[in-house]
Parts: structure tokens; sequence; C-alpha cells
């Protein structure tokens, strides 16, 4: 079995007493821990709402995923608690007894975190992580400086040598900036191509990519930026000649860096925010999202490859009964 030991740095006293929600400790002006967490209610919320921050594949933590998202205060709106979902690494169960999870903000060190699983657990999460957990993180009244609630931050995974970090942008950046991405058929290759591109779509309406692409008339939404979604989603072009003259497009942080191993793959920035996904160890979207279907034609042999990429699954039967391959659930589109 593999464990992951996270070391909580900082026990509270255990003449800690829960105070109300927004008491101030007395003294050297520092925060009671409730004046960072009091503001939540109970039970905590499985699935975080919008925006999230994720960080995939960070099992070099021992962690398959884990999710970052701001929580309003009911009683405060200027204040949010950082709220956190950490899905294990399966099979294995990660031995969960503390953390060496901390913040960097305006150039400080912030942290370490308890990991809270109510507002009364005062003494944070031990035990072993065997399925996907949310967690408050919050820090004991001893220390002086908490994460100040709008402004942006990175957040720091560390065990033994290994680390990763998430960006948390500020608050005010979080609100989720939606577009559109349009879908254009070539009629000369059969080829599918999206855009999200409002000025790239304009380019293709004039015939600047050439000739036969029209739009399908189908369309999705998509986050604009970050605080939406979180992961950028890679776009990758292999032109013609040496390869398909096809682009491919993913949310999932391997498969992009898989792709850009690929020397007939020319990568071409990011197309678009989604999600993965993935929530509590099965393949489905939040509730605020949608699958995005992708299709492929089976013409590698041909050095023909295109996909497709569809929310409606009944366009997606269609694509299946003329012969193209479902991959399944690229990732997750706003509604």
């Amino acid at each position: 079995m593999k464990c992951l030991k996270l070391l909580l740095g900082i026990s509270l006293a255990a003449s800690l007493q829960v105070a109300s929600p927004g008491a101030l400790a007395q003294g050297g002006g520092e925060k009671a821990l409730t004046t960072y967490i009091g503001c939540l209610l109970d039970p905590l919320e499985n699935v975080p709402g919008v925006p999230a921050y994720q960080l995939v594949a960070a099992n070099l933590i021992g962690f398959d995923r884990v999710v970052v998202w701001r929580h309003a205060c009911l009683d405060n709106p200027t204040k949010s608690a950082i709220l956190i979902r950490v899905f294990p690494h399966y099979p294995d169960m990660t031995l969960l007894t503390g953390s060496l999870i901390s913040a960097i903000q305006n150039g400080n060190n912030v942290g370490p975190f308890n990991l809270l699983q109510t507002t009364r657990d005062v003494d944070g999460y031990t035990g072993y992580l065997d399925q996907p957990r949310t967690f408050i993180l919050a820090q004991t009244n001893t220390l002086p400086l908490l994460l100040e609630e709008n402004d942006a931050f990175k957040l720091l995974f560390m065990t033994g040598g290994a680390a990763a970090s998430l960006d948390i942008p500020s608050k005010a950046s979080t609100l989720p900036v939606y577009g559109y991405a349009i879908e254009y058929y070539n009629t000369g290759t059969g080829h599918y191509f999206i855009t999200a591109d409002p000025g790239e779509a304009d380019l293709i309406d004039r015939g600047a990519a050439g000739p036969n692409w029209q739009r399908t008339g189908l369309h999705f939404k998509v986050w604009a930026t970050s605080a939406g979604g979180g992961l950028p989603v890679c776009r990758f072009y292999a032109p013609a000649g040496i390869g398909p003259n096809t682009h491919f497009y993913s949310a999932f942080p391997p498969e992009c860096a898989q792709t850009a191993n690929e020397p007939v793959w020319i990568f071409e920035g990011v197309a678009f925010y989604a999600t993965y996904p993935y929530q509590d160890g099965i393949n489905v979207c939040p509730a605020n999202a949608q699958y995005l279907y992708r299709l492929y034609n089976n013409r590698f042999a041909q050095n023909d490859s295109n996909h497709r990429y569809v929310t409606d699954y009944a366009v997606a039967e269609s694509m299946m009964a003329s012969g193209w391959a479902y991959e399944g659930p690229a990732m997750c589109v706003p509604r």
C-alpha cells in the first residue's frame, strides 16, 4: 500500500474554545479560527461550485486530483473561506495525518493549514483518505497571518522531495466569463473544426482558412477564462503533408503532454477553459456543466484523422451510425 504522510505543522491548543462566527482573538490583531471558518454551513458541499480550480494528476503527492474553491461567507460577503476537495489515488489509500499544505500570498508564506471537515472540527482530520473528502483550510489562532480572503495566492502541496502548486486568483477575478465554440465543417475534406475565438471565426467565414468551410449551426458554451472551469483546453494542429490536416483538443493535462511529445502535432495554445469529467471516482460533470462528447473518424491509416466535439448525444449517436468511433465524454463545458 502506498501511503502519503502529510504532516500537520501546528496543532490547536486543547483549551481552544469555539467562538461565535466572526469572533476576534484577543491581542496582537490575530484572528480566531472561527473568524475564518465560522461563515460556513455544515455539512460541507461535496461538489464544488463555480469557480473551482483543479490540480489534476497530482499523484506525485498521492492524489489523483485536488479541487480548490472559495466559499462566500453568508454573514459577510466581503469574506470567503477556502475549501479543498481531495481525491485519493485508487486503489491505494492516502494516510492524511496533517499537512505540509501551505500558501504563498503577497510574498509571504502562509500556513501550514489544518484540514477541517466541519466548522467544529478544530483538531483537524487524521486518518486514511479512502474516499474523496472536502476540507476547510484553516490555521490555528496562534498564527497572526491568515489568507486575505480576496487576494490571489499560490497553494503548495509538499511531501518529501515532491511538490505541486496551484494558483488561486483573487476573488475579484473569479467571476466566470463565458464564450461560445462555433463548429465548422469542410465539405471537401469531411473534417470538423471548432473555435471559441470570434476573430478566428470571422476569418473562416470570410474564406481566410481556405475553401469549403461552412458553419454547421452547432455551438456550445465555454469558459473564456480559468475563473470558470480552471483547466485550459490545449489545442494542437497536425499540418497537411506531414499530418492529417486537423486539430485536436483536450482538457486532460496528461493527454495534452502526450500529444505535445508527438512530432506531428503543433501546439497552438489554449482554445478555451473546461473541467475534466471526474467527480467522486466516476466520470460525471459538476451540476453547472454538461458533457462534451468526442468522436473519431477512424482514418488514422489514411493519414486523415479528425475528431468531432458535440454536447448533443443524439448527434453523437448519428455519427456512430455513420461509422465514427465514440470516445466518450472528453470534458465538461458550461450549460
